[in-house]
């Protein structure tokens, strides 16, 4: 079965690959590649991208040396500043929540504490330039974890449910 975005992108619903890093462990679409940017510390990122380029989903893990929250990352992430630097423009922020416990994963516990935002944009380097993101901030004692989606607008509804099941499917190591 395959969840099928306008615009004719396509992506098998049965066809996921796992992603295992010191750090986490996701389900991501298997015909994706896969980009890896990790330090020494094990922080870093990885990043799933479709073959056309336009559609892709990162984890980025960082530590919480400063002891932030939900709350505080949903602060520094409405700030449109850093997305403007990096040549996006018309950053517009949607949703902004805190997921309630009763929302998440049945295997993620109440040690977590997790944050939903969505964003729109316009950058140039993508081959679609309107971009659609959601951002999920999840925060487990010291150590953080950033899930993005990055798709065309118009192909939101289409890439979702991916996101979801690559969200659903994180656990942290």
């Amino acid at each position: 079965m395959a969840a099928v975005a306008s615009g004719g992108a396509a992506v098998d619903e049965d066809a996921y690959a796992v992603y295992q890093a010191d750090m986490f462990r996701v389900e991501y679409p298997e015909e994706w590649r896969v980009h890896e940017d990790f330090g020494w510390l094990g922080d870093g990122s990885v990043r799933f991208e479709s073959e056309s380029g336009d559609h892709s989903i990162w984890v980025k893990t960082w530590h919480n040396n400063d002891d932030l929250t939900g709350e505080g990352f949903l602060e520094g992430q409405s700030d449109p500043g850093p997305l403007e630097e990096e040549g996006s423009t018309g950053v517009r922020t949607g949703e902004t929540r805190v997921v309630p416990v009763a929302e998440y994963p049945g295997h993620w516990d109440s040690d977590y504490e997790v944050v939903r935002l969505t964003r729109t944009l316009s950058n140039g380097t993508w081959p679609t330039p309107e971009r659609h993101m959601t951002v999920y901030g999840v925060i487990a004692d010291d150590e953080g974890f950033t899930l993005t989606l990055n798709v065309p607008q118009g192909e939101v509804r289409g890439y979702e449910p991916v996101f979801e099941r690559t969200v659903e499917s994180f656990t942290q190591d």
